[in-house]
């Protein structure tokens, strides 16, 4: 996303706070139910700078765990006012894989899909902590879900994504090939959607990694990242934000690294 791009949605989210402002009657109920959005909102904002390593998280270190304990802290205040809102039990469940609490997410996003039918995205991430616990085929009846109910989510390219890994850690790399072109198209400001690819077109048999190499050098230099050097180092530091314990998942991400070494990523 350019700089012009990223005023408008600042200057857009404004005018609907405002908007929503102007004609909300002001009653206890009412500040209380803001109140609980508002904390939700702020812990999905925090959560996602942390999973993503965006802005002040991007170095990891004490800003990053300060971000998580915030995050933490904002979807437990949003749960104490509402424990209806499906927006605070999606917050939670993103703070839970950030601690490595798998059972624990699992359930925040089933709450959210209990209390929103038509979340796509807490779908698209309940999909995201199966595949992170290893459950990859069930992952992708959630995804299919979703991708059809949120055709005007501007986070589909994360639900493609979500599939293109759950085949790549399938070692299906035709199908994970497929997925992952979408998520770039959708979502080319998101790096693990390129270098996913990147990687399925490295393992791909019958290409001498030419494609992935072609690949990797318009992530380097025609990319929302081209101004922004990636190591394999880089990634795996990045991947510590959302941990694992299932052995499936980690020689999925050892495949995922070794597909970058073979397209010519550097390591270090």
């Amino acid at each position: 996303m350019d700089s012009q791009s990223a005023a408008q949605v600042t200057v857009d989210l404004g005018s609907l706070v405002k908007a929503l402002y102007h004609h909300l009657p002001v009653t206890p109920e009412n500040t209380l139910a803001v109140r609980a959005i508002a904390w939700a909102a702020l812990a999905n904002v925090l959560i996602s700078d942390y999973l993503n390593r965006w802005n002040d998280a991007s170095e990891g270190g004490d800003r990053a765990a300060e971000l998580l304990r915030e995050a933490k802290k904002a979807a437990d205040n949003a749960l104490h006012l509402n424990d209806k809102l499906a927006l605070a039990h999606y917050a939670r469940g993103l703070v839970y894989r950030a601690e490595n609490q798998g059972a624990d997410a699992l359930r925040e996003f089933d709450l959210a899909i209990d209390n929103d039918r038509k979340f796509a995205r807490a779908l698209a991430q309940r999909a995201s902590e199966k595949i992170n616990v290893g459950r990859f085929g069930d992952a992708l009846d959630d995804l299919q879900r979703a991708i059809e109910i949120g055709r005007d989510d501007p986070s589909i390219g994360m639900f493609h994504w979500n599939r293109g890994r759950a085949y790549f850690f399938s070692n299906d790399d035709d199908e994970a090939i497929m997925s992952l072109h979408k998520a770039v198209e959708l979502r080319p400001n998101l790096w693990h959607n390129w270098l996913y690819l990147i990687s399925a077109y490295a393992h791909k048999e019958g290409d001498p990694y030419t494609t992935a190499k072609k690949w990797l050098k318009k992530f380097e230099t025609e990319s929302p990242f081209k101004d922004t050097p990636f190591t394999i180092d880089k990634v795996i530091e990045y991947e510590k934000a959302n941990p694992t314990d299932n052995q499936d998942v980690r020689r999925g991400r050892d495949r995922f690294h070794e597909g970058l070494k073979r397209a010519g990523m550097r390591q270090n």
